[in-house]
């Protein structure tokens, strides 16, 4: 699996190919971002209208171990999901 984010890392630049870069190994290897870091992630990807699966993947590779990291990170998720609902993306 890392294989093929190393070769998805080699393709064209957007905004959120760094913060993706960073959650996708988190996510592949089991090794959770701190919660605040994904959450942070998250909220750039909300600039993006309808990036769904970027921000699903922001979500899982967020530490979401503790009650604070499970409500930050679903918050985030939540407050993001909305927005985009309210602009009918």
């Amino acid at each position: 699996m890392l294989e093929l984010v190393e070769e998805w890392s080699l393709g064209p630049d957007h905004p959120l190919k760094q913060p993706m870069l960073r959650c996708a190994p988190a996510l592949i290897q089991n090794e959770p971002l701190p919660w605040h870091e994904a959450s942070a992630v998250m909220q750039e990807i909300g600039l993006y209208d309808g990036q769904r699966a970027a921000l699903g993947i922001a979500y899982f590779a967020g530490d979401n171990s503790t009650s604070e990291g499970e409500i930050g990170l679903s918050n985030t998720n939540h407050r993001i999901r909305e927005t985009w609902v309210t602009k009918g993306v």
